[in-house]
Protein backbone atom coordinates (compact mmCIF):
# COMPACT_ATOMS: atom_id res chain seq x y z
CA UNK A 1 0.00 0.00 0.00
CA UNK A 2 1.51 3.46 -1.23
CA UNK A 3 0.57 6.77 0.06
CA UNK A 4 -2.41 6.09 2.77
CA UNK A 5 -4.79 9.03 3.36
CA UNK A 6 -4.66 8.28 7.47
CA UNK A 7 -2.58 6.80 9.84
CA UNK A 8 -4.34 5.10 12.55
CA UNK A 9 -3.61 3.43 16.10
CA UNK A 10 -6.66 1.92 18.17
CA UNK A 11 -6.13 1.55 21.82
CA UNK A 12 -2.21 0.70 22.02
CA UNK A 13 -0.62 -0.07 25.12
CA UNK A 14 3.21 -0.88 25.31
CA UNK A 15 5.75 -1.37 28.14
CA UNK A 16 9.07 -1.71 27.79
CA UNK A 17 10.43 -5.39 29.31
CA UNK A 18 12.19 -3.71 32.66
CA UNK A 19 9.02 -1.04 33.41
CA UNK A 20 6.65 -2.19 36.12
CA UNK A 21 3.63 -0.25 34.71
CA UNK A 22 2.85 0.69 30.50
CA UNK A 23 4.45 3.94 29.34
CA UNK A 24 1.39 4.03 26.40
CA UNK A 25 -1.62 2.79 27.71
CA UNK A 26 -4.94 2.23 25.59
CA UNK A 27 -4.01 5.21 23.18
CA UNK A 28 -6.11 6.14 19.90
CA UNK A 29 -4.58 8.39 17.44
CA UNK A 30 -5.52 9.17 13.15
CA UNK A 31 -3.08 11.32 11.86
CA UNK A 32 -3.45 12.42 8.07
CA UNK A 33 -0.82 14.27 5.79
CA UNK A 34 0.87 16.69 6.67
CA UNK A 35 3.21 17.27 9.72
CA UNK A 36 2.07 16.54 13.38
CA UNK A 37 4.19 17.41 15.88
CA UNK A 38 4.28 15.01 19.64
CA UNK A 39 4.36 17.41 22.44
CA UNK A 40 4.93 16.62 25.91
CA UNK A 41 7.18 16.09 28.63
CA UNK A 42 10.65 14.49 28.28
CA UNK A 43 9.92 10.54 28.90
CA UNK A 44 6.22 10.68 28.67
CA UNK A 45 6.31 8.10 25.56
CA UNK A 46 6.19 10.38 22.52
CA UNK A 47 9.76 8.80 20.58
CA UNK A 48 7.85 5.28 21.68
CA UNK A 49 5.09 6.16 20.06
CA UNK A 50 6.90 7.14 16.87
CA UNK A 51 8.63 3.68 16.39
CA UNK A 52 5.52 1.70 17.45
CA UNK A 53 3.64 3.76 14.50
CA UNK A 54 6.35 2.66 11.68
CA UNK A 55 6.64 -0.84 13.37
CA UNK A 56 10.03 -0.35 14.91
CA UNK A 57 8.20 -1.33 18.02
CA UNK A 58 5.24 -3.95 18.36
CA UNK A 59 2.54 -2.83 20.59
CA UNK A 60 1.46 -5.35 23.74
CA UNK A 61 -1.90 -4.98 22.64
CA UNK A 62 -3.85 -2.60 20.01
CA UNK A 63 -4.02 -2.24 16.13
CA UNK A 64 -2.24 -0.24 13.53
CA UNK A 65 -3.48 0.69 10.27
CA UNK A 66 -2.07 0.81 7.32
CA UNK A 67 0.16 -2.06 9.29
CA UNK A 68 3.65 -0.87 9.03
CA UNK A 69 4.83 -3.53 6.93
CA UNK A 70 2.74 -2.21 4.19
CA UNK A 71 3.88 1.10 3.91
CA UNK A 72 7.39 2.64 3.67
CA UNK A 73 8.83 4.07 7.17
CA UNK A 74 11.85 6.18 7.70
CA UNK A 75 12.71 7.72 11.06
CA UNK A 76 15.72 10.19 11.44
CA UNK A 77 17.26 9.38 15.06
CA UNK A 78 18.13 12.61 17.43
CA UNK A 79 21.49 11.51 17.60
CA UNK A 80 23.44 13.02 14.55
CA UNK A 81 26.55 10.90 15.33
CA UNK A 82 24.96 7.79 13.83
CA UNK A 83 24.97 7.60 10.32
CA UNK A 84 22.10 7.01 8.42
CA UNK A 85 21.58 2.98 6.95
CA UNK A 86 21.26 4.36 3.29
CA UNK A 87 23.93 6.59 3.41
CA UNK A 88 26.00 4.66 1.24
CA UNK A 89 22.46 4.65 -1.37
CA UNK A 90 22.37 8.29 -1.14
CA UNK A 91 25.88 8.82 -1.84
CA UNK A 92 25.61 7.09 -5.31
CA UNK A 93 22.08 8.88 -5.95
CA UNK A 94 22.40 11.80 -8.57
CA UNK A 95 19.03 11.64 -9.77
CA UNK A 96 16.93 14.71 -10.30
CA UNK A 97 14.64 14.39 -7.19
CA UNK A 98 17.78 13.69 -4.69
CA UNK A 99 20.01 16.57 -6.35
CA UNK A 100 16.98 18.62 -5.50
CA UNK A 101 16.91 17.18 -1.80
CA UNK A 102 20.71 17.57 -1.61
CA UNK A 103 20.39 21.50 -2.92
CA UNK A 104 17.29 22.67 -0.30
CA UNK A 105 19.70 21.49 2.47
CA UNK A 106 22.85 23.10 1.14
CA UNK A 107 24.77 19.39 0.95
CA UNK A 108 28.27 19.54 0.12
CA UNK A 109 28.95 16.30 -2.55
CA UNK A 110 31.64 15.33 -0.58
CA UNK A 111 29.40 15.09 2.84
CA UNK A 112 28.05 11.88 2.75
CA UNK A 113 31.68 10.57 2.29
CA UNK A 114 32.89 12.34 4.91
CA UNK A 115 30.07 11.92 7.53
CA UNK A 116 32.20 11.33 10.83
CA UNK A 117 33.97 14.59 10.17
CA UNK A 118 31.01 16.91 9.56
CA UNK A 119 29.71 19.30 12.34
CA UNK A 120 26.58 18.95 13.61
CA UNK A 121 24.55 20.83 11.52
CA UNK A 122 25.81 19.32 8.63
CA UNK A 123 25.37 15.45 10.31
CA UNK A 124 21.88 16.20 10.77
CA UNK A 125 20.88 18.03 7.15
CA UNK A 126 22.47 14.37 5.60
CA UNK A 127 20.39 12.31 8.30
CA UNK A 128 17.47 14.36 7.19
CA UNK A 129 18.59 13.83 3.19
CA UNK A 130 18.72 10.31 3.44
CA UNK A 131 15.14 10.10 5.16
CA UNK A 132 13.51 12.21 2.69
CA UNK A 133 15.55 10.14 -0.45
CA UNK A 134 13.82 6.75 0.54
CA UNK A 135 10.26 9.12 -0.92
CA UNK A 136 8.90 7.42 2.32
CA UNK A 137 4.79 7.64 3.68
CA UNK A 138 5.31 7.84 6.97
CA UNK A 139 8.17 9.61 8.17
CA UNK A 140 9.30 10.61 11.85
CA UNK A 141 11.92 12.98 12.72
CA UNK A 142 13.04 12.92 16.45
CA UNK A 143 14.14 16.64 17.83
CA UNK A 144 15.74 17.16 14.18
CA UNK A 145 16.79 20.77 15.68
CA UNK A 146 19.15 19.99 18.97
CA UNK A 147 22.07 22.20 18.69
CA UNK A 148 21.37 23.52 15.33
CA UNK A 149 21.57 27.44 13.92
CA UNK A 150 19.40 29.37 12.69
CA UNK A 151 20.49 29.00 8.99
CA UNK A 152 20.48 25.02 9.12
CA UNK A 153 16.97 25.58 11.24
CA UNK A 154 15.73 27.49 7.74
CA UNK A 155 16.95 24.63 5.30
CA UNK A 156 15.38 21.93 7.26
CA UNK A 157 12.27 23.88 7.31
CA UNK A 158 12.52 23.94 3.73
CA UNK A 159 12.66 20.69 3.35
CA UNK A 160 9.93 19.37 4.94
CA UNK A 161 8.17 21.52 3.71
CA UNK A 162 7.99 19.68 0.25
CA UNK A 163 7.21 16.23 2.43
CA UNK A 164 3.41 15.03 1.35
CA UNK A 165 3.29 12.21 3.12
CA UNK A 166 2.34 11.66 6.91
CA UNK A 167 4.98 13.26 8.52
CA UNK A 168 5.46 12.69 12.91
CA UNK A 169 7.84 15.30 14.11
CA UNK A 170 8.94 15.00 17.83
CA UNK A 171 10.62 18.70 18.96
CA UNK A 172 10.44 20.79 21.33
CA UNK A 173 11.58 24.08 19.26
CA UNK A 174 8.67 26.21 18.66
CA UNK A 175 9.80 28.19 15.84
CA UNK A 176 10.35 24.82 14.16
CA UNK A 177 6.51 23.33 14.93
CA UNK A 178 5.13 27.14 14.17
CA UNK A 179 6.51 26.95 10.66
CA UNK A 180 5.66 22.96 9.58
CA UNK A 181 3.08 21.79 12.02
CA UNK A 182 -0.61 21.22 10.31
CA UNK A 183 -1.57 20.04 14.38
CA UNK A 184 -0.18 19.07 17.68
CA UNK A 185 -0.97 16.32 19.53
CA UNK A 186 -0.42 17.11 23.36
CA UNK A 187 0.65 13.85 25.13
CA UNK A 188 -1.16 15.19 28.75
CA UNK A 189 -0.69 13.34 32.11
CA UNK A 190 -4.16 13.72 33.83
CA UNK A 191 -5.57 12.48 37.22
CA UNK A 192 -9.45 10.79 36.89
CA UNK A 193 -10.37 8.12 39.56
CA UNK A 194 -8.13 8.06 41.83
CA UNK A 195 -4.98 6.90 39.28
CA UNK A 196 -2.83 9.12 37.17
CA UNK A 197 -2.09 8.56 33.10
CA UNK A 198 -1.34 9.74 29.91
CA UNK A 199 -3.85 10.88 27.12
CA UNK A 200 -3.48 12.58 23.69
CA UNK A 201 -5.42 15.13 22.61
CA UNK A 202 -4.94 15.89 18.92
CA UNK A 203 -5.29 19.82 18.28
CA UNK A 204 -5.13 21.89 15.06
CA UNK A 205 -2.35 23.72 13.50
CA UNK A 206 0.90 24.81 14.81
CA UNK A 207 2.18 25.40 18.43
CA UNK A 208 1.45 29.20 18.63
CA UNK A 209 -2.55 28.54 17.62
CA UNK A 210 -3.11 25.08 19.54
CA UNK A 211 -1.80 26.70 22.65
CA UNK A 212 -4.81 29.12 22.16
CA UNK A 213 -7.33 25.69 21.75
CA UNK A 214 -4.93 24.15 24.86
CA UNK A 215 -5.59 26.93 27.23
CA UNK A 216 -9.69 26.66 26.45
CA UNK A 217 -9.88 23.24 27.13
CA UNK A 218 -8.05 23.82 30.44
CA UNK A 219 -10.29 26.30 31.60
CA UNK A 220 -13.27 24.10 30.66
CA UNK A 221 -12.15 21.26 32.59
CA UNK A 222 -11.49 23.27 35.52
CA UNK A 223 -14.88 24.93 35.06
CA UNK A 224 -16.81 21.22 34.98
CA UNK A 225 -14.95 20.08 38.05
CA UNK A 226 -15.51 23.65 39.84
CA UNK A 227 -19.19 23.05 39.08
CA UNK A 228 -19.16 19.18 39.94
CA UNK A 229 -17.57 19.85 43.36
CA UNK A 230 -20.42 22.37 43.83
CA UNK A 231 -22.80 20.15 43.33
CA UNK A 232 -20.81 17.46 45.90
CA UNK A 233 -20.86 20.25 48.63
CA UNK A 234 -24.29 21.08 48.18
CA UNK A 235 -25.98 17.91 48.28
CA UNK A 236 -23.75 17.31 51.30
CA UNK A 237 -25.24 19.79 52.81
CA UNK A 238 -28.51 18.89 52.02
CA UNK A 239 -28.27 15.44 53.70
CA UNK A 240 -26.55 16.87 56.91
CA UNK A 241 -30.17 19.46 56.98
CA UNK A 242 -32.42 15.75 56.61
CA UNK A 243 -29.89 14.06 59.16
CA UNK A 244 -30.96 16.47 61.50
CA UNK A 245 -34.13 15.82 60.98
CA UNK A 246 -34.39 12.59 61.28
CA UNK A 247 -31.90 12.75 64.65
CA UNK A 248 -34.90 15.07 65.80
CA UNK A 249 -37.75 12.46 65.14
CA UNK A 250 -35.59 9.81 66.65
CA UNK A 251 -35.86 12.22 69.40
CA UNK A 252 -39.15 13.56 69.63
CA UNK A 253 -40.63 9.46 69.81
CA UNK A 254 -41.23 10.12 73.04
CA UNK A 255 -38.91 13.22 74.14
CA UNK A 256 -35.91 12.15 73.57
CA UNK A 257 -36.22 8.95 75.65
CA UNK A 258 -36.30 5.88 75.09
CA UNK A 259 -40.00 3.95 75.34
CA UNK A 260 -40.51 1.62 77.67
CA UNK A 261 -42.15 -1.49 76.84
CA UNK A 262 -44.64 -1.01 79.16
CA UNK A 263 -45.92 2.39 77.98
CA UNK A 264 -48.66 1.39 75.96
CA UNK A 265 -49.89 5.33 75.50
CA UNK A 266 -46.19 6.39 74.14
CA UNK A 267 -46.14 3.13 71.79
CA UNK A 268 -49.63 3.79 70.48
CA UNK A 269 -48.14 6.91 69.42
CA UNK A 270 -44.86 5.88 67.72
CA UNK A 271 -47.46 3.69 65.66
CA UNK A 272 -49.28 6.36 64.45
CA UNK A 273 -46.47 8.87 63.38
CA UNK A 274 -45.50 6.03 61.40
CA UNK A 275 -48.84 5.33 59.77
CA UNK A 276 -48.58 9.19 58.98
CA UNK A 277 -45.37 8.50 57.13
CA UNK A 278 -43.01 11.47 59.06
CA UNK A 279 -39.65 8.55 59.90
CA UNK A 280 -40.85 6.56 56.52
CA UNK A 281 -40.17 10.11 54.48
CA UNK A 282 -37.36 11.18 56.43
CA UNK A 283 -35.36 8.11 56.13
CA UNK A 284 -36.27 7.81 52.18
CA UNK A 285 -35.76 11.09 51.41
CA UNK A 286 -31.83 10.62 53.46
CA UNK A 287 -31.45 7.33 51.15
CA UNK A 288 -32.38 9.51 47.93
CA UNK A 289 -29.87 12.23 48.46
CA UNK A 290 -26.89 10.05 49.76
CA UNK A 291 -27.52 8.49 46.38
CA UNK A 292 -27.30 11.37 44.51
CA UNK A 293 -24.12 12.48 46.88
CA UNK A 294 -22.58 9.00 45.12
CA UNK A 295 -23.23 10.14 41.85
CA UNK A 296 -22.08 13.48 41.73
CA UNK A 297 -18.86 12.19 43.51
CA UNK A 298 -18.36 9.80 40.79
CA UNK A 299 -19.10 12.69 38.21
CA UNK A 300 -16.38 14.79 39.87
CA UNK A 301 -13.90 11.84 39.79
CA UNK A 302 -14.58 11.24 36.43
CA UNK A 303 -13.60 14.77 35.17
CA UNK A 304 -9.50 14.37 34.02
CA UNK A 305 -7.23 17.01 35.99
CA UNK A 306 -4.13 18.03 34.05
CA UNK A 307 -1.06 17.26 36.40
CA UNK A 308 0.11 19.88 38.72
CA UNK A 309 2.78 21.65 36.71
CA UNK A 310 5.29 24.39 38.24
CA UNK A 311 5.80 27.93 36.72
CA UNK A 312 9.48 28.61 37.65
CA UNK A 313 9.27 30.58 40.22
CA UNK A 314 12.10 30.19 42.39
CA UNK A 315 11.92 30.72 46.05
CA UNK A 316 16.39 31.35 45.95
CA UNK A 317 16.17 33.66 42.10
CA UNK A 318 13.73 35.88 44.25
CA UNK A 319 16.03 36.37 47.47
CA UNK A 320 18.94 37.57 44.98
CA UNK A 321 20.05 41.49 44.71
CA UNK A 322 22.04 42.53 41.80
CA UNK A 323 25.19 44.31 42.82
CA UNK A 324 25.48 48.24 43.72
CA UNK A 325 27.78 48.41 41.01
CA UNK A 326 26.83 50.90 37.88
CA UNK A 327 28.61 48.55 35.72
CA UNK A 328 30.17 44.55 35.94
CA UNK A 329 32.18 45.15 32.97
CA UNK A 330 33.57 47.17 30.29
CA UNK A 331 34.64 45.63 27.48
CA UNK A 332 36.10 47.04 24.40
CA UNK A 333 36.68 47.93 21.90
CA UNK A 334 39.11 45.60 20.27
CA UNK A 335 39.74 42.58 18.53
CA UNK A 336 39.48 38.60 19.68
CA UNK A 337 41.83 36.12 17.81
CA UNK A 338 39.98 32.42 17.80
CA UNK A 339 42.51 30.21 19.48
CA UNK A 340 44.08 33.77 21.28
CA UNK A 341 43.75 34.52 24.77
CA UNK A 342 41.24 37.73 25.24
CA UNK A 343 40.88 40.84 23.76
CA UNK A 344 43.78 42.73 21.37
CA UNK A 345 44.17 46.12 20.21
CA UNK A 346 47.26 45.78 18.47
CA UNK A 347 47.38 46.71 14.51
CA UNK A 348 46.14 43.76 11.85
CA UNK A 349 47.64 42.49 8.32
CA UNK A 350 45.43 43.56 5.48
CA UNK A 351 44.03 40.03 4.96
CA UNK A 352 42.97 39.12 8.86
CA UNK A 353 39.39 39.11 8.41
CA UNK A 354 37.05 39.51 11.08
CA UNK A 355 33.57 38.97 12.33
CA UNK A 356 31.62 41.87 13.78
CA UNK A 357 29.44 42.08 17.06
CA UNK A 358 26.47 44.31 16.71
CA UNK A 359 24.18 45.10 19.49
CA UNK A 360 20.52 45.10 19.38
CA UNK A 361 17.61 45.49 21.45
CA UNK A 362 14.57 43.02 21.53
CA UNK A 363 11.58 44.06 19.89
CA UNK A 364 8.55 43.22 22.63
CA UNK A 365 6.47 41.60 19.65
CA UNK A 366 9.28 39.92 17.20
CA UNK A 367 12.09 39.66 18.83
CA UNK A 368 13.68 41.91 16.20
CA UNK A 369 16.06 44.60 16.71
CA UNK A 370 17.45 47.70 16.12
CA UNK A 371 21.35 48.60 16.03
CA UNK A 372 22.37 50.21 19.21
CA UNK A 373 25.54 51.66 20.69
CA UNK A 374 28.47 52.14 18.35
CA UNK A 375 27.08 49.97 16.02
CA UNK A 376 24.28 52.81 15.27
CA UNK A 377 23.15 53.07 11.61
CA UNK A 378 26.27 51.26 10.77
CA UNK A 379 26.86 48.31 8.46
CA UNK A 380 29.26 45.10 9.84
CA UNK A 381 32.45 46.80 9.74
CA UNK A 382 34.05 43.89 7.49
CA UNK A 383 31.82 43.55 4.18
CA UNK A 384 34.28 41.59 1.82
CA UNK A 385 34.92 39.03 4.43
CA UNK A 386 30.78 38.71 5.57
CA UNK A 387 30.66 38.27 1.69
CA UNK A 388 33.26 35.29 1.89
CA UNK A 389 31.63 33.63 4.62
CA UNK A 390 30.77 29.93 4.43
CA UNK A 391 27.40 30.53 3.50
CA UNK A 392 26.42 26.35 2.64
CA UNK A 393 26.09 25.90 6.53
CA UNK A 394 25.49 27.54 9.40
CA UNK A 395 27.09 24.67 11.75
CA UNK A 396 30.51 24.30 9.16
CA UNK A 397 33.79 25.11 10.50
CA UNK A 398 34.66 28.40 10.37
CA UNK A 399 35.76 29.95 6.93
CA UNK A 400 39.59 30.10 6.45
CA UNK A 401 39.08 33.64 5.71
CA UNK A 402 38.08 34.45 9.29
CA UNK A 403 40.55 35.40 11.69
CA UNK A 404 38.56 36.88 14.81
CA UNK A 405 36.17 38.73 15.93
CA UNK A 406 35.86 42.72 16.37
CA UNK A 407 34.13 43.74 19.37
CA UNK A 408 32.75 47.18 19.97
CA UNK A 409 32.54 48.66 23.34
CA UNK A 410 30.86 46.27 25.12
CA UNK A 411 29.19 46.98 28.59
CA UNK A 412 27.31 44.55 30.96
CA UNK A 413 25.48 46.48 33.64
CA UNK A 414 24.26 45.02 37.00
CA UNK A 415 20.99 44.20 35.82
CA UNK A 416 21.27 43.46 32.11
CA UNK A 417 19.99 40.36 30.37
CA UNK A 418 21.76 39.64 27.55
CA UNK A 419 21.25 37.37 24.51
CA UNK A 420 24.72 36.28 22.55
CA UNK A 421 23.35 35.08 19.22
CA UNK A 422 25.34 34.07 15.50
CA UNK A 423 25.47 30.80 13.58
CA UNK A 424 28.06 27.92 14.79
CA UNK A 425 31.39 28.61 14.14
CA UNK A 426 30.97 32.14 14.50
CA UNK A 427 32.89 32.60 17.76
CA UNK A 428 29.86 33.09 20.43
CA UNK A 429 31.85 30.86 23.02
CA UNK A 430 35.00 32.89 21.89
CA UNK A 431 33.41 35.94 23.27
CA UNK A 432 31.88 34.83 26.21
CA UNK A 433 35.17 32.82 27.73
CA UNK A 434 36.57 36.42 26.69
CA UNK A 435 34.37 37.59 29.00
CA UNK A 436 34.80 35.39 31.92
CA UNK A 437 38.62 35.87 31.97
CA UNK A 438 37.46 39.68 32.64
CA UNK A 439 35.30 38.51 35.28
CA UNK A 440 37.34 36.29 36.99
CA UNK A 441 39.53 39.36 37.78
CA UNK A 442 36.58 40.69 40.15
CA UNK A 443 35.18 40.01 43.34
CA UNK A 444 31.91 38.82 41.53
CA UNK A 445 29.52 35.81 42.53
CA UNK A 446 29.13 34.32 39.06
CA UNK A 447 27.68 30.78 38.03
CA UNK A 448 28.20 29.34 34.70
CA UNK A 449 26.84 26.57 33.27
CA UNK A 450 28.53 25.08 30.32
CA UNK A 451 26.57 23.68 27.09
CA UNK A 452 28.12 20.32 27.62
CA UNK A 453 28.19 18.42 30.84
CA UNK A 454 29.36 15.08 31.98
CA UNK A 455 29.65 12.79 34.83
CA UNK A 456 32.36 14.76 36.71
CA UNK A 457 30.11 17.52 36.29
CA UNK A 458 27.22 15.38 37.86
CA UNK A 459 29.75 14.31 40.62
CA UNK A 460 30.45 17.78 41.58
CA UNK A 461 27.00 18.66 42.19
CA UNK A 462 25.64 15.75 44.15
CA UNK A 463 28.88 16.10 46.42
CA UNK A 464 27.75 19.40 47.16
CA UNK A 465 23.94 18.26 47.35
CA UNK A 466 24.24 15.68 50.00
CA UNK A 467 26.80 17.79 51.94
CA UNK A 468 24.27 20.72 52.75
CA UNK A 469 21.91 21.03 55.36
CA UNK A 470 18.21 19.82 55.66
CA UNK A 471 16.95 23.33 55.07
CA UNK A 472 19.39 24.41 52.44
CA UNK A 473 18.62 20.70 50.83
CA UNK A 474 14.71 21.75 50.52
CA UNK A 475 15.19 24.96 49.25
CA UNK A 476 17.19 23.49 46.41
CA UNK A 477 14.68 20.10 45.89
CA UNK A 478 11.46 23.08 45.99
CA UNK A 479 13.04 25.40 42.94
CA UNK A 480 14.01 21.79 41.54
CA UNK A 481 10.73 20.92 40.78
CA UNK A 482 9.36 24.25 39.80
CA UNK A 483 11.84 23.41 36.78
CA UNK A 484 9.20 20.81 36.12
CA UNK A 485 11.10 18.34 37.27
CA UNK A 486 11.04 15.25 39.93
CA UNK A 487 12.90 15.91 43.38
CA UNK A 488 12.58 12.32 44.21
CA UNK A 489 14.83 11.19 41.35
CA UNK A 490 17.50 13.44 42.78
CA UNK A 491 17.44 12.18 46.20
CA UNK A 492 17.99 8.31 44.53
CA UNK A 493 20.23 9.15 42.31
CA UNK A 494 21.78 11.12 45.37
CA UNK A 495 21.45 8.32 48.04
CA UNK A 496 23.21 6.08 45.53
CA UNK A 497 25.70 8.00 44.55
CA UNK A 498 26.89 8.66 49.08
CA UNK A 499 26.50 4.36 48.60
CA UNK A 500 29.32 4.57 45.40
CA UNK A 501 31.53 7.29 47.44
CA UNK A 502 31.55 5.39 50.99
CA UNK A 503 32.18 2.24 49.18
CA UNK A 504 35.22 3.86 47.14
CA UNK A 505 37.11 4.21 50.20
CA UNK A 506 38.16 7.60 49.39
CA UNK A 507 39.05 7.12 45.56
CA UNK A 508 37.28 8.60 42.63
CA UNK A 509 33.97 7.58 42.98
CA UNK A 510 32.94 6.01 39.61
CA UNK A 511 29.20 6.04 38.19
CA UNK A 512 29.02 3.58 35.57
CA UNK A 513 25.17 2.72 35.96
CA UNK A 514 23.11 4.95 33.60
CA UNK A 515 20.06 4.82 36.02
CA UNK A 516 22.46 6.79 38.36
CA UNK A 517 22.96 9.40 35.89
CA UNK A 518 21.26 12.09 35.60
CA UNK A 519 19.81 13.37 32.26
CA UNK A 520 21.74 16.56 30.58
CA UNK A 521 18.41 18.22 31.53
CA UNK A 522 18.10 17.37 34.73
CA UNK A 523 21.74 17.96 35.18
CA UNK A 524 21.42 21.33 33.88
CA UNK A 525 18.49 22.17 36.56
CA UNK A 526 20.21 20.82 39.52
CA UNK A 527 23.13 22.92 38.55
CA UNK A 528 20.98 25.92 38.47
CA UNK A 529 19.38 25.22 41.86
CA UNK A 530 22.30 24.55 44.15
CA UNK A 531 24.16 27.18 42.23
CA UNK A 532 21.82 29.96 43.28
CA UNK A 533 22.63 29.31 46.72
CA UNK A 534 25.99 31.34 46.62
CA UNK A 535 23.73 34.50 45.17
CA UNK A 536 25.14 34.83 42.08
CA UNK A 537 25.08 38.39 40.69
CA UNK A 538 25.90 36.95 37.25
CA UNK A 539 25.28 34.41 35.51
CA UNK A 540 26.28 32.75 32.23
CA UNK A 541 23.94 30.17 29.98
CA UNK A 542 25.10 28.56 26.86
CA UNK A 543 22.43 26.63 25.14
CA UNK A 544 20.20 26.36 28.80
CA UNK A 545 16.74 24.85 26.31
CA UNK A 546 18.77 21.98 24.58
CA UNK A 547 16.62 18.97 26.33
CA UNK A 548 14.51 20.61 27.59
CA UNK A 549 10.67 20.23 27.20
CA UNK A 550 8.49 23.04 26.62
CA UNK A 551 6.91 22.99 29.63
CA UNK A 552 10.48 23.19 31.30
CA UNK A 553 11.69 25.98 28.44
CA UNK A 554 8.65 28.00 30.10
CA UNK A 555 9.46 27.23 33.78
CA UNK A 556 12.96 27.91 33.03
CA UNK A 557 12.00 31.15 30.97
CA UNK A 558 9.61 32.53 33.82
CA UNK A 559 12.60 31.90 36.29
CA UNK A 560 15.27 33.75 34.59
CA UNK A 561 13.57 37.43 33.54
CA UNK A 562 12.31 37.15 37.27
CA UNK A 563 16.32 37.17 37.71
CA UNK A 564 17.57 40.53 39.63
CA UNK A 565 21.18 40.31 38.44
CA UNK A 566 22.94 40.27 35.13
CA UNK A 567 22.21 37.63 33.10
CA UNK A 568 24.45 35.90 29.66
CA UNK A 569 22.42 33.44 27.79
CA UNK A 570 23.66 32.33 24.52
CA UNK A 571 21.55 30.46 22.65
CA UNK A 572 19.80 29.83 18.99
CA UNK A 573 16.40 29.36 20.63
CA UNK A 574 15.06 32.90 19.39
CA UNK A 575 11.70 32.24 21.23
CA UNK A 576 13.44 31.28 24.64
CA UNK A 577 15.72 34.84 24.46
CA UNK A 578 12.41 37.06 23.54
CA UNK A 579 11.45 35.97 27.04
CA UNK A 580 14.58 36.53 28.85
CA UNK A 581 16.87 38.56 27.36
CA UNK A 582 15.99 42.30 26.45
CA UNK A 583 19.73 43.11 24.76
CA UNK A 584 21.15 40.94 21.68
CA UNK A 585 24.75 40.70 20.79
CA UNK A 586 24.81 39.18 17.56
CA UNK A 587 27.99 38.27 15.81
CA UNK A 588 27.81 37.81 12.14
Amino acid sequence: MNNPQVLTLSHITFSYPESTEPIIEDVSLTLSPGWTVLLGDNGIGKTTLARLAIGSLRPQSGHISPAPATVVSAFCQQDAKLPPDNLDDFAADWSAETLHIRKLLGIGDDWPYRYDTLSGGEAKRVQIACALAVYPDILVLDESTNYVDAPTRDAICSALDTFSGIGILVSHDVELIDRVAARCAYFERIHRNGRNFTQIKLRPGNFSASQSQLRKDDESEKRRLREATMQVNRLNAVKHDRDREVAKVEAQKHGGRKIDPKDHDARNTLKMRNMMGRDASSSAASAQIGARIEFARKREQGIAVGAKRYDGRLDLIADIRPSHRDELVGFGPGVIEYGGSGLSEKSLPPDFSLRQVSIFGFDADTGDGAYRSENEGREPADKTSEKSADSRDGNAVLSSNYRGIRVPRLSVGPTDHIGVTGSNGTGKSTLVNALLEVFSQQDLPILVIPQETDVNDQGGVLSRFVSLAQMQRSKVLSDYAQLNSNPKRVLDIAEKFTAHETSASGKETQIVDTRDVLSPGELRKLLLCVGLLDGPQLMVLDEPTNHLDLHSKEALANALSSYAGALIVVSHDMWFLEKVASLRWDIR
